[in-house]
């Protein structure tokens, strides 16, 4: 359960401990957290989707979250927590929140919604498909 925030976990922890500046560390992290970003918006669109676990998704994204898609400033505690100890606090976060999801058990066309988010909309794309 949860491998896919595990390994975003680790890929920030590596390149933390890879990096040889901060500055190599950031772009590393913004390529990591975007990644997520995509990953997690694709499923949370889905009218199936919880309403509130949306919100608090999207909320952890724009607060807490180095990468910022839409060029606004990147959240001074975001980038804070990130440098100092290498460590992404919007993958923390909606790691847990993806827990929190897990554990309603909500049936949805393409199945019960997991703690994996590539995982779920793959099988919702398919579902859709006709696969």
């Amino acid at each position: 359960m949860s491998s896919y925030f595990d390994e975003k976990a680790r890929e920030v922890a590596q390149a933390f401990e890879d990096a040889d500046d901060e500055q190599g560390f950031l772009l590393r992290l913004v390529d990591i957290e975007r990644r997520v970003y995509n990953d997690v918006t694709m499923l949370t669109g889905d009218r199936e989707f919880p309403e509130d676990i949306r919100e608090k998704a999207l909320g952890i994204l724009a607060t807490k979250a180095v990468y910022q898609p839409s060029r606004l400033p990147v959240p001074e505690k975001a980038l804070e927590y990130a440098t100092s100890i290498g460590v992404s606090r919007a993958v923390e976060d909606l790691h847990d929140l993806f827990h929190e999801l897990a554990g309603r058990r909500i049936e949805t066309r393409f199945g019960r919604l997991s703690d994996q988010p590539v995982f779920d909309r793959e099988r919702r794309d398919e579902q859709d498909q006709g696969r």
